[in-house]
């Protein structure tokens, strides 16, 4: 038995390391510490639409008046809004992500700092002074740390700004700010700003000490509801609260830890079932021992406490490897964890929740796989006593009880196999989505022009237009233009507008379209591949005091006017620019925020009409686009040497980095499932094994009157498949049942998806035989002369 011991500790050391890397991370992104001071009384109040479907971490300028008049509501609130921009600390700008911020912003934080001071409120006067606050990461890596920053004038998109103080890693939220300007309203905002509808300010405040998140929650949203009487355009609209922390992990990826937990407790109950099966073939073989124990006056209770003390011992040693283990797992686990989620846990280690987890799952592992074998092996029969129990003699007391435990851990498997089997399915499709550009040989940056130095339009398109021209005249350049916002998620500044057809009404009274609206330079649509279906591109007459004039994407053209050609007809933005623009073109769908993203429209309007200082550019190359980007910052140089060139990826990284999430998913479900696979072919083999040992007096018996090999094999092997086959039921049912959890985290692809559950019940059915195939054959060799002198 010391063989079955040994697989003991290292099946119990691969469940108990796979549930503690999982549980380490878990603990790290849902638990885990924030550089932040009291981080759990940080909310992000959201704005909410149900029947337009937003749920977006926005709120209006309005809100955030009416909370500061409520000033028993937050112990502070503040607003912001991001921005790139390029900071000159030596001869090549550097861009990097700021923020301006409301005057209250750092109290909200508690952030004290490092050097200098925070804004002060004359510096919130709109046009007032130009200053600046760096973060401590910025200050050292691009000052040296150096305390005279504060009071020194440095150029930031092309104007001067003086540092007033430098802030710790407990102010930098969003996470990739690393300079701050104040938010410069004054005391008469643009109308604009004041718009009931207009969600565009990213909000973050502190809870009251005397208040909690779900009283704070009501009362929000009780004055969602006043501002909603008040303004018939804020019907349908509300107020939420989420802990900063659910803002910080994100929706999709913290129930993919929930999955991902419960795939963890589905491979320890397995594990937990392959030990109870050793114990219980462990037992038998000692059941000559535990009559004689039995004999000489041992309760059954001490019985137990023997058979649960062997299981914790086992449990224990491989709770110890398993901590080894989950080390490493860790460690892989954060390398294939997505985007900044796996930068985060880069510096995840095992602390003493995770040691506490692991002695719990060690401790629990050893009773629930300890108990049955337990309270089996300690009614062993005084019988025992009176005769030598062989490998041929064993007895069948415990198979029956092996039999139940393998046809749970087969339901559990196929659970988890089911599960891995629909996240691939996801993962493929999701993979097959076409983006609705040409991906291959696309590159794409970001540039973002001086303010001070490109103050009017004109000016600001006639750079991007120089630039297009320069960048299609290099050597293996076939094509490059810019947009506003890249597909796919992939950067840039998404907006999002409501459209209605020339007459037709405005909202309650008519339907208004939502669409992504993106401003284009002329030949975008060439270099992005993305095909134009009718009308024209843009062109040199589409300037800033032509027509106005807009490109639609296929899907808003069909909502929009049905059958009907769009070209020739008008639409508008009615809730900002209100303006009736003419329909040029129609071009094909593109997946604008995702590859997920199933339902998003798209327009396009011309660059000169809509100028946008920050751009991103596209172009189509010959060959490896990487190849080609020292070229490409140099043509940015010789044209402006303030500008710097940001984000610089392929088109085929951007749509791979959208994948990232599936990916996750897949692999670790993959790893779990293959986990259970082949704890389930080891289980089926083990108990297949002892049966024919028990078996092998009948088998002889059988031969020896004249059994063919194949009828012995045939009864070995359906065995083992009746096990199977009532695992198969059972697995079939939890699936059903559990796998709704998946619902929201997998892409198009149904939960109860029938090709998948045959798949994976057929390849229970093959690793069944497979398991007993070896035994079964081993049963045809038996000597009949020699299994019929065993008794």
């Amino acid at each position: 038995m010391r063989g079955a011991l040994v697989l003991a500790v290292l099946i119990l050391a691969l469940g108990i390391a796979a549930g503690t890397a999982v549980f380490s991370i878990a603990s790290a992104v849902l638990a885990g510490g924030l550089p932040y001071v009291q981080p759990d009384s940080l909310v992000v109040p959201v704005g909410v639409n149900p029947e337009q479907g937003y749920d977006g971490a926005s709120v209006t300028y309005l809100d955030y008046l009416d909370w500061q008049e409520q000033r028993d509501l937050f112990a502070a609130v503040a607003i912001y809004t991001l921005a790139d921009v390029d900071v000159r600390g030596d001869d090549v700008p550097r861009r990097v992500t700021a923020a301006a911020v409301s005057i209250d912003y750092f109290r909200v934080l508690a952030a004290r700092p490092v050097a200098g001071r925070a804004f002060v409120a004359e510096e919130t006067s709109q046009g007032e002074a130009q200053v600046v606050v760096l973060s401590e990461g910025l200050w050292r890596r691009m000052y040296g740390g150096n305390p005279a920053i504060v009071g020194r004038s440095i150029q930031i998109d092309g104007s001067p700004r003086t540092v007033v103080g430098v802030m710790p890693a407990a102010a930098q939220w969003p996470e990739e700010v690393e300079l701050w300007f104040p938010l410069q309203l004054g005391a008469a905002p643009p109308a604009s700003f004041l718009r009931p509808d207009n969600f565009r300010w990213k909000p973050i405040a502190r809870l009251r000490q005397d208040a909690g998140l779900e009283q704070t929650r009501s009362r929000l949203a009780a004055r969602a509801e006043i501002l909603a009487r008040e303004y018939p355009e804020r019907e349908g609209w509300t107020i939420g609260l989420l802990p900063l922390r659910e803002v910080l992990v994100g929706d999709t990826f913290r129930r993919m830890l929930f999955v991902l937990l419960a795939a963890v407790a589905f491979v320890l109950l397995i594990v937990c079932l392959n030990l109870a099966q050793i114990l219980v073939a462990q037992n038998l073989a000692r059941e000559k021992e535990m009559a004689v124990r039995t004999a000489l006056g041992a309760g059954r209770l001490h019985l137990v406490r023997q058979i649960l003390g062997e299981s914790l011992v086992l449990s224990l040693i491989g709770g110890a490897g398993g901590l080894l283990l989950a080390a490493w797992g860790t460690r892989v686990l954060a390398g294939v964890a997505p985007g900044a989620v796996g930068l985060r846990l880069s510096h995840v280690a095992l602390d003493g929740r995770v040691l506490v987890f692991a002695l719990g799952v060690s401790l629990l592992t050893a009773f629930l796989a300890g108990i049955l074998p337990a309270l089996e092996g300690s009614r062993p029969s005084l019988g025992g006593l009176l005769r030598e129990v062989g490998e041929g003699k064993a007895s069948w007391r415990g198979v029956r009880l092996r039999g139940w435990l393998m046809a749970g851990e087969v339901a559990l498997s196929l659970v988890l196999i089911a599960g891995a089997r629909l996240a691939a399915g996801s993962f493929e499709r999701l993979s097959a989505v076409d983006p609705g550009v040409r991906t291959e040989h696309l590159l794409t940056f970001n540039l973002s022009l001086p303010r001070a130095k490109y103050t009017q339009g004109p000016q600001v398109e006639s750079f991007y237009r120089e630039l297009d021209r320069r960048l299609a005249g290099l050597p293996g350049v076939l094509a490059a233009s810019g947009v506003s916002a890249l597909p796919v998620g992939g950067g840039g500044s998404y907006l999002t507008r409501v459209f209605l057809a020339e007459h037709r009404p405005e909202p309650p009274m008519g339907k208004d379209e939502v669409a992504q609206w993106s401003a284009v330079e002329a030949g975008y649509f060439q270099a992005a591949g993305i095909p134009l279906r009718r009308g024209r591109d843009f062109g040199d007459g589409d300037t800033a005091t032509g027509v106005p004039v807009i490109i639609v994407s296929e899907s808003l053209a069909r909502r929009l006017f049905g059958a009907q050609d769009p070209v020739g007809r008008r639409i508008r933005s009615w809730r900002d620019e209100n303006l009736l623009r003419e329909i040029v073109g129609v071009v094909g769908d593109v997946r604008s925020l995702g590859l997920d993203d199933l339902g998003t429209t798209a327009v396009y309007v011309p660059h000169a009409q809509d100028p946008r200082r920050s751009m991103m550019v596209v172009a189509r190359t010959q060959g490896e686009p990487l190849a080609l980007l020292e070229a490409v910052r140099r043509e940015v140089r010789s044209q402006d040497p303030d500008v710097a060139v940001a984000e610089a990826r392929t088109m085929e990284e951007i749509v791979d980095e959208a994948l990232a999430d599936q990916r996750f998913l897949t692999v670790v479900l993959g790893a779990f499932a293959g986990m259970a696979l082949l704890l389930a072919v080891v289980g089926l083999f083990g108990l297949v094994s002892y049966s024919v040992r028990c078996r092998s007096r009948e088998i002889g018996i059988r031969m020896a009157i004249g059994a063919r090999a194949s009828d012995v094999q045939r009864a070995i092997l359906w065995q083992g498949l009746r096990l199977a086959l009532v695992g198969i039921a059972l697995g079939l049912i939890a699936t059903a049942a559990l796998t709704r959890w998946l619902d929201g985290v997998l892409f198009e692809i149904g939960v109860l998806d029938p090709v998948s559950l045959v798949e994976t019940s057929a390849l229970m059915m093959g690793v069944t035989l497979l398991a007993c195939y070896l035994p079964a054959r081993r049963a045809t060799r038996v000597d009949p002369t020699i299994a019929i002198r065993q008794e």
